[in-house]
């Protein structure tokens, strides 16, 4: 994925099919591995809830790849 790809690109590309694994009883993991600053934590969890508001779309499309699969 590039640097520009969204949260959404990367759960459809990644999250989407260990969800799918994990729901028929197969273990998974997701590692998220790089330098400092580039973007795991985001990629991860998204906006921190303590910014996320419901009422804002674009917080909305903030999460990461953990609150997609909770989904």
């Amino acid at each position: 994925m590039g640097h520009k790809s969204s949260n959404q690109e990367v759960f459809d590309a990644v999250g989407r099919n260990i969800c799918e694994n994990c729901l028929e009883g197969y273990n998974a993991s997701i590692f998220a591995y790089g330098q400092t600053g580039s973007g795991k934590t985001h990629t991860i969890q998204g906006i921190l809830p303590e910014e996320f508001d419901l009422n804002k779309l674009d917080d909305y499309e903030g999460r990461g790849l953990a609150p997609r699969i909770f989904e």
